[in-house]
């Protein structure tokens, strides 16, 4: 099943899936420290890509921090 929204938000996708059932709890890690510091570094990303015309990051950098 695809799910569609105009919202790009990755906090808001974040709770629309948890909504969906418990499958996708494990797609959005927050268990410990380490994981909400993942999921702060991925959304941090993903809004200054959207608005900022020449940014870039690597892989490395999400996920190290």
């Amino acid at each position: 099943m695809a799910f569609y929204t105009t919202h790009h938000y990755i906090a808001f996708l974040r709770s629309l899936a948890d909504k969906r059932g418990h499958r996708q709890f494990g797609v959005w890690p927050r268990d410990d420290r380490k994981d909400r510091a993942f999921f702060t570094r991925m959304r941090d990303a993903c809004v200054k890509a959207r608005y900022r015309k020449h940014y870039v990051t690597s892989r490395q950098t999400i996920l190290n921090g």
